[in-house]
């Protein structure tokens, strides 16, 4: 055997060395534009995946601050409606002034997570420093208040801005 063989980058067929194209594909081998269609094929579906973690992270962002605006604005009423269902069990424990407190408290810090959602988007959406997006995305997916719905949309947005590494700068 005087030749020596190798692979299509394409189909994976073997080939012998100085083949201008694939007999098994017909892909152009030692085309130098090929490099460049690919990088930019690459590039788009990392343009795509980070505007898809944007739309999925600025969602979770507004529905988790209007959820936090909501338990502020209705915490009053929450309260009677959890002293008239459980009223005899815990008035040992807290007070009517009390459980308005944490109700409104726990508003604060859901407006506080829909906020991290918001700037986690807004890096995203820069494509600046990386680590910081991954890991405030992480810590917003584990940290929503809407459940499985916000640590699926941001697990999801988690994965795509983790696959898209190479295109933010830091």
């Amino acid at each position: 055997m005087d030749e020596e063989i190798y692979f299509c980058p394409h189909c994976g067929k073997n080939l012998p060395v100085g083949s201008p194209y694939c007999p098994a594909c017909g892909a152009r081998l030692n085309d130098p534009q090929a490099d460049v269609r690919e990088k930019a094929i690459i590039e788009e579906k990392s343009r795509d995946r980070i505007t898809i973690a944007v739309i999925l992270l600025s969602v979770s962002a507004v529905i988790t601050i209007v959820m936090g605006l909501y338990y502020i604005a209705s915490a009053e009423s929450m309260v009677d409606t959890i002293m008239d269902a459980y009223g005899s069990l815990l008035t040992d424990y807290y007070t009517a002034e009390s459980l308005t407190s944490f109700i409104k408290m726990l508003g604060w810090i859901v407006i506080g997570i829909g906020a991290l959602f918001a700037v986690t988007a807004l890096l995203a959406f820069m494509r600046k420093f990386w680590i910081l997006t991954v890991i405030l995305c992480l810590i917003a997916a584990l940290f929503g208040v809407l459940g499985l719905i916000s640590l699926v949309l941001g697990l999801i947005a988690f994965y795509f801005i983790y696959k898209s590494k190479p295109y933010f700068t830091n």
